[in-house]
């Protein structure tokens, strides 16, 4: 069993209260590395949050409406969705009521390789690894309502 005392964890019933006045964050390798300012194209093709910003987390159904186990969806802010890729299997997120986001670095969540899920489950701690992460369009039929592009 993995010590999540010295990792930094924020779950998110205590981002819910963190969200009430949420920014997202456009981040770039060049920016993170350079402190310079990333080329408009570029912040388009890749936008930073901050785990404080997340404010709820919901299951991905298949075409049958059967929840699956290697994605889920976190809201972000007041109208942003990232679907989050997970390298396997995670049986313990079809019933999850709470989960957690452990980052690496300097705490901004950007590809999804900085970022791990914890799940508590009755047998304790169940680490997700994270392989990927998408911004949601507006247009997805899994993105919030008010949802902007």
């Amino acid at each position: 069993m993995p010590n999540l005392a010295s990792k930094p964890v924020i779950t998110l019933s205590t981002l819910a209260a963190l969200a009430m006045t949420p920014v997202l964050a456009s981040c770039s390798a060049a920016e993170a590395q350079t402190g310079e300012r990333a080329a408009p194209a570029e912040e388009q093709t890749r936008q930073c949050f901050f785990p404080r910003q997340v404010n709820g987390f919901r299951s991905v159904e298949d075409e049958n409406g059967r929840r699956v186990e290697d994605r889920v969806l976190i809201d972000v802010g007041a109208a942003d969705t990232y679907e989050f890729q997970l390298m396997r299997r995670c049986p313990g997120l079809r019933f999850a009521r709470n989960i957690a986001l452990e980052t690496a670095g300097q705490g901004r969540v950007c590809t999804g390789l900085d970022v791990d899920l914890i799940i508590n489950d009755t047998l304790g701690p169940e680490r997700c690894r994270v392989v990927g992460l998408r911004k949601l369009p507006a247009d997805d039929p899994n993105a919030r309502a008010g949802a902007r592009d």
